[in-house]
C-alpha cells in the first residue's frame, strides 16, 4: 500500500482510494447489481 501522504493512491482490495472515493466489495456489488466504473451519489 502506498503512503497516503506522498499524493499516490492506495490500492487496498479491488480498487484504489482517491479523494472521497473507496472500494465496494464485489459481494456487495454483485447483490446491489453494481457494475465496475458505475458512479453513484
Amino acid at each position: 500500500m502506498s503512503d497516503p501522504t506522498n499524493g499516490s493512491t492506495a490500492t487496498i482490495g479491488e480498487g484504489a482510494i482517491s479523494g472521497n472515493q473507496a472500494p465496494i466489495p464485489a459481494p456487495i456489488r454483485a447483490c446491489a447489481d453494481i457494475d465496475d466504473g458505475n458512479k453513484l451519489r
